[in-house]
């Protein structure tokens, strides 16, 4: 395996590389020819030819660059071409290429997780409110069930005590007739 892939297996890395390609497109007068740029120790833009060959294929694939055939004279050259930026390939360079891209969804990316987590803290306290109030209902519950049995046993009581007051009553009137009639 190559160095360039040991040494940009890192998507800031590789997106570094991805740019600095561009670059080296866009300054490029009569394009970027694949072959003629490996090949030459003066290229302004020394890469292995298969290294090139992927990204310039990431380059394709986002369309950020197109392929032109090389004539030399009118024949057009077998296998030989160059390429060049498309207008949304400037425009992407001019925007920070694919270091920015790759920072922007990184930050978008730690943006989700920190809804996420807001949202999470807020169902747990959303949880946390219903079952406190649960609790609160069902201690109100029980402590207005203790009072209803309470009032009963106070109105049973109550009901007892005027059970015996009346017979009391009723025990002394017997007695104070009894002893008016005795006399």
């Amino acid at each position: 395996m190559s160095d360039f892939l040991n040494k940009n297996n890192h998507i800031g890395d590789l997106s570094i590389e991805l740019d600095k390609l561009m670059e080296v497109i866009n300054n490029s007068d009569t394009g970027f020819n694949v072959k003629q740029e490996t090949y030459h120790k003066n290229a302004s833009y020394a890469k292995k030819y298969w290294e090139l060959k992927y990204m310039i294929e990431k380059l394709e694939s986002d369309r950020y660059i197109y392929r032109t055939d090389i004539f030399k004279g009118d024949i057009k050259a077998n296998d030989d071409w160059s390429y060049k930026l498309t207008l949304d390939g400037v425009l992407f360079l001019e925007n920070g290429g694919y270091k920015n891209r790759n920072k922007k969804v990184r930050l978008n990316n730690t943006w989700v997780v920190v809804k996420i987590i807001a949202n999470i803290i807020n169902a747990v306290s959303i949880m946390s409110i219903a079952f406190l109030s649960y609790m609160v209902s069902k201690d109100t519950k029980l402590k207005d069930d203790k009072i209803e049995l309470q009032e009963r046993e106070i109105g049973r009581l109550t009901s007892k005590l005027d059970t015996h007051k009346y017979k009391i009553h009723n025990n002394s009137i017997k007695d104070s007739s009894n002893t008016d009639g005795n006399k």
